[in-house]
């Protein structure tokens, strides 16, 4: 067999080595074996399936139907060709327009499965994560033999494809479109790379179409916004390479001259991309680009007086660099380790990557003293370096926004890292003798230091992976998809389960994960925590029949503070009053004053559903926070939430403060219902569900 014949069957090897990696550990979540009996019951349907992981895996699975059902998106479709959704965010609904590349790549997966073997839909929207990571996996296998060889590929698979952040958000069940990002943006740094180191024309045309391909492919697939950051930062991470070419001494860089075939590749690298995406999304899509970060970041308000409801979001929130425990820093990417270290593999990996930037910039920037060195290898490193520095800036930039977002680290932390251990291979290979067997020891070490903790720790972050939604929640949406007379009975909750709850129940709900919007949050939060229940009556009906209509007249005659005001005043009074207070307080002459009340107290009432859940009680300081809200930003949000403890903290049984503050709480309406199930006019109980996960109770509002 030649050496090159066991070169390739080499890297077949490492190839199929990392995408079984990638499957297995995410295997745990799938098997779920650490659940008892009963518990695993509560998280399966009527089917024996699993329910799905997080609720934003609902919505996509509600698109492929009504794509299915319709042809589009949206449960209508408008006069002027839009396609709307009337479930979400309710009376008003929202558009359906969304990148469809899930969508569609579901529909194509499933249709020849299903007509050769029975395939179900849920199973390919199940287990569709988890191929896709192993395709991630081959995608950096092939990008780390490239730049290294066999066993840098090898050692980039694995690092990537098991960074556990990557895996907390790939694992079997999370229909989300998380399971493209790292897939797309290797593609990108593989063909942007492909193109600046290819010397015939033919080709580098070749990989810059595949670029800007890549892009366009990305865009449809995750956000166009997204998508445009991930192949600006590789185009700059190219510009760069170019720049160092250029200002270079000829002694680090041996050349005969600065060829053009770098720039010019590049510029029709940005040409092609910039081309696709404003021939996809329009000429707009760029100044959204650059308004992303601040649309994206948790902070406290929105346009300055309404609350950004992202606040409350914990994968939101700016991870630590390291855990606070040593210990903890080879362990996986938990609640309690939400760190860039741990999301990125450990310690270990981090060390690895950190190796890759010293070797390179040493070795290339240093003067060349050799004859008949390797330029050509000399400048494709310098080229890894300045695109891989660049993604590992963006990617600590884009951290301060959430952990969420620590994922894309795992690309240039995993592939550098893995490519180190390839490049000590490769010089052990050099050595004879001793050297070389030392050599390869200590490569084999960095390898297993490396890989270990990160898929140890995935394995954990996979095995901690929970259903989103149980037993009681599907049992809820039942009843009122059974028993409710109106075919658009809206369901008033908490946003966080109402991408579930539309795909369930098949009615319409206030909001969901797409529409945490500032007005709803303020209104809801207040029906929640006062203890004023004609007012929260009040708001629920308005809410259910006009939505956010009245709030956003009012808000075009006067500020936000004066509208709230008058609508706590307005909602309990009778239509005279309510007509007086709104000439009175906002200046509104008496025509308008009509129309703001008749969308304040609709003469109809809307059949309404309220769903209370022991989760939304674990939420019960955010309603406090949010009912007050000062409409600044400036008051902190609550240390803790749950309902056993007070906004700062202290303990509702072991204090004074704690037990004078349990007076204030038990007046307010969630409180009454919930935990003591009391009587409250206009609040009908209809039933109450509990699997042992989750505990609902489901109230129809009815006339007082």
């Amino acid at each position: 067999m030649s050496s090159r014949t066991r070169s390739l069957w080499l890297m077949i090897l490492c190839a199929v080595l990392v995408m079984a990696a990638a499957v297995l550990v995410r295997l745990p979540s799938a098997l779920q074996s650490g659940l008892s009996p009963e518990l695993r019951q509560a998280m399966t349907d009527e089917e024996q399936h699993l329910y799905l992981t997080d609720p934003d895996s609902y919505y996509h699975a509600r698109l492929v139907r009504n794509d299915l059902a319709h042809g589009h998106f949206g449960t209508v479709l408008r006069e002027d060709g839009t396609s709307w959704d009337t479930l979400s965010f309710y009376p008003e609904g929202r558009s359906a327009d969304y990148q469809p590349g899930l969508i569609r790549l579901t529909e194509w997966i499933h249709k020849p499965l299903h007509a050769v073997f029975g395939t179900s839909l849920y199973d390919v929207e199940f287990s569709l994560s988890a191929v896709l990571s192993a395709l991630t996996a081959l995608a950096a296998c092939i990008l780390g033999t490239r730049m290294s060889n066999p066993a840098g590929g090898l050692a980039s698979g694995l690092l990537v494809s098991c960074a556990s952040a990557f895996v907390s958000r790939t694992v079997f069940g999370r229909f989300d479109t998380d399971m493209f990002v790292l897939l797309m943006e290797i593609l990108l740094i593989l063909f942007l790379s492909e193109a600046l180191r290819a010397e015939r024309t033919g080709r580098r045309v070749l990989f810059s179409a595949l670029f800007a391909s890549s892009a366009a492919v990305y865009s449809r697939c995750w956000t166009p916004e997204g998508a445009g950051v991930a192949a600006g930062a590789v185009l700059l991470g190219g510009w760069i390479f170019v720049t160092v070419l250029l200002i270079t001494p000829r002694r680090f860089l041996r050349t005969r001259r600065f060829e053009k075939r770098e720039p010019l590749t590049l510029l029709l690298c940005t040409a092609l991309s910039a081309g696709c995406l404003i021939l996809m999304h329009g000429p707009s899509l760029f100044a959204r680009i650059a308004s992303t970060p601040s649309a994206t970041a948790a902070v406290p308000t929105s346009s300055g007086v309404l609350p950004n409801l992202l606040t409350g979001i914990t994968e939101l929130s700016a991870p630590d660099p390291v855990p606070k425990s040593f210990l903890q820093w080879f362990s996986g990417y938990s609640r309690d380790t939400h760190t860039i270290v741990n999301g990125i593999g450990g310690i270990m990996a981090a060390l690895l990557s950190l190796g890759f930037f010293v070797r390179v910039f040493f070795r290339c920037f240093r003067e060349e003293r050799k004859r008949g060195s390797d330029p050509a290898g000399r400048r494709s490193d310098v080229l890894y370096f300045c695109l891989f520095a660049v993604l590992l800036a963006g990617g600590l930039f884009i951290c301060r926004y959430g952990n969420r977002f620590t994922e894309h680290l795992a690309v240039p932390v995993g592939l550098t890292a893995g490519i180190f251990i390839g490049k000590i291979v490769q010089t052990a290979k050099s050595a004879n003798g001793r050297r070389r067997m030392a050599g390869m020891f200590f490569a084999a070490i960095l390898l297993t230091a490396g890989v270990v903790p990160a898929v140890s720790g995935s394995v954990q972050v996979s095995g901690r992976s929970r259903p989103s939604v149980s037993d009681a929640s599907a049992d809820a949406m039942g009843w009122i998809r059974e028993n409710a007379e109106d075919p658009e009975a809206v369901v008033l909750s908490w946003w966080d389960y109402g991408y579930y709850y539309e795909y369930e129940s098949g009615h319409p709900c206030l909001w969901d994960g797409a529409t945490q919007d500032g007005i709803r949050g303020i209104l809801f939060s207040k029906a929640m925590a006062t203890g004023n229940a004609s007012l929260s009556l009040s708001i629920l009906r308005m809410l259910s029949c006009s939505g956010n209509q009245a709030v956003d007249f009012l808000l075009t005659k006067t500020d936000a503070p004066t509208v709230f005001q008058t609508l706590w005043a307005v909602l309990p009074a009778n239509r005279e009053e309510a007509i007086r207070i709104l000439e009175e307080r906002c200046g509104l002459p008496p025509s308008e004053a009509v129309l703001a009340e008749s969308l304040i107290h609709p003469e109809t009432p809307k059949e309404a559903y309220l769903v209370l859940t022991e989760t939304m009680m674990n939420r019960i300081g955010w309603f406090e926070y949010y009912s007050v809200w000062d409409f600044t930003g400036k008051a902190a949000p609550p240390v803790t939430t749950l309902y056993l403890f007070t906004p700062d903290g202290q303990s509702l049984i072991h204090s004074d403060f704690g037990k004078a503050y349990l007076q204030v709480r038990s007046k307010s309406l969630l409180w009454k219902l919930f935990i003591e199930k009391a009587d409250v006019p206009g609040f009908l109980p209809v039933s109450e569900f509990s699997d042992g996960r989750e505990s609902i109770l489901l109230f129809r509002l009815t006339q007082p």
